[in-house]
């Protein structure tokens, strides 16, 4: 028996978001955040108090207005 293995494709993000910028009023305070979460990865948001975890977070789920593009779950739907 022969095994051939299988050839893999590059899996599409089941969350990209890129050049995210976010304002509290005329506060500008998400420059230009990147990411991208695949399917089955775990990740975390480190980093000291201020730096901007919870609004990064936030404006991903449409809490905060953000300013950007793909910060929207592949599957074109809104998070709930």
């Amino acid at each position: 028996m022969n095994a051939t293995p299988k050839q893999t494709t590059a899996a599409t993000p089941m969350l990209e978001v890129t050049d995210l910028h976010a304002y509290y009023g005329k506060s500008h305070v998400l420059n230009g955040v990147n990411m991208k979460i695949m399917q089955g990865e775990v990740i975390a948001l480190l980093g000291r108090n201020g730096v901007g975890r919870s609004t990064t977070a936030t404006a991903i789920v449409g809490e905060v207005p953000p300013v950007g593009v793909d910060q929207v779950p592949k599957s074109g739907n809104r998070w709930p």
